[in-house]
């Protein structure tokens, strides 16, 4: 019989692995992760606004979290929900990256 620490890890890296198998399923219905949520921002910025580029690929994600968090008030302990949250702060964790790289990329580009 494993102790709550050890019971507490594996479950975490449960948790990991489901994660990590649905980006990767979401991924190949979808596209990348930046052409995705991009697309998803201007439609939300024609939809909204009549232009694009008044909606951010960041906006998007906090939108989607937001979405979460309020099915969540219906049933908290929906796990599909809260994995879907972890993979959205997942996403905006690698889009603050790739923007990061760009930056960088840039900067070099002029010096």
């Amino acid at each position: 019989m494993s102790n709550p620490e050890e019971e507490s890890n594996r479950l975490l890296l449960l948790a990991c692995n489901d994660l990590s198998k649905t980006l990767t399923e979401r991924g190949s219905e979808y596209g990348s992760i930046t052409k995705s949520f991009k697309k998803t921002a201007e439609a939300i910025s024609i939809a909204i606004w009549g232009d694009v580029g008044t909606f951010s690929v960041f906006d998007t994600v906090k939108t989607q979290i937001a979405i979460k968090l309020s099915r969540l008030q219906t049933d908290p302990m929906h796990r599909d929900s809260w994995l879907d949250i972890a993979g959205y702060a997942i996403i905006a964790y690698v889009l603050c990256k790739i923007k990061q790289d760009e930056k960088k990329k840039e900067v070099k580009d002029v010096t």
